[in-house]
């Protein structure tokens, strides 16, 4: 179709053209400049482009093994696996924040579970965790009534994590025995 056009119409859809690369041009400059797109790309061996800053910090291989402990999950591609992964360290980046926010309008600087608890709450958007987050912090609080009503062992020292007497395990089912 585009071959059988005549010039005078190709040069209208040839500076539309233009001016739309124009505009996207100037818009994605202004994003640069703000700081949302990310500025570095890096080239892979086929010349294609990658985000350096798009990388992920959580373990891709953890959070696939997370989705397929889902029974309805039989198989996952790389993608939806870098997807998933993304999407998780955006929302925790966003409930951070909202936490951070929440421990400077009370003047501290130190986060406590408490402020976590306020922000599902508090936010629309992270009150489907309201009742995950509040059973959650039930669970220490009473797990930290027994380590301080216990008196400690020198094996129980070997196997504590330092933060509040409990091992990381504890956050995942597993009790700190």
């Amino acid at each position: 179709m585009w071959s059988a056009l005549e010039p005078s119409e190709k040069e209208i859809y040839e500076t539309q053209a233009a001016k739309e690369r124009e505009r996207v041009a100037k818009d994605t400059q202004r994003l640069k400049d703000a700081g949302i797109l990310p500025l570095k790309k890096n080239k892979d061996n086929s010349g294609q482009e990658h985000d350096i800053e798009g990388a992920v910090i959580f373990p891709v291989a953890r959070i696939r093994k997370i989705c397929k402990l889902d029974p309805d999950v039989k198989g996952m591609s790389k993608e939806s696996a870098m997807l998933i992964t993304k999407a998780t360290e955006l929302f925790c980046a966003k409930l951070g924040k909202e936490i951070v926010t929440i421990a400077q309008l009370q003047n501290r600087r130190k986060l406590m579970p408490e402020d976590t608890v306020n922000v599902c709450e508090m936010k629309e958007k992270f009150m489907f965790l309201k009742k995950d987050i509040v059973d959650l912090r039930n669970e220490q609080v009473e797990a930290n009534k027994k380590e301080n009503s216990k008196k400690v062992s020198s094996k129980d020292l070997g196997e504590s994590s330092g933060y509040g007497g409990k091992s990381m395990m504890s956050y995942f089912g597993k009790a700190n025995n």
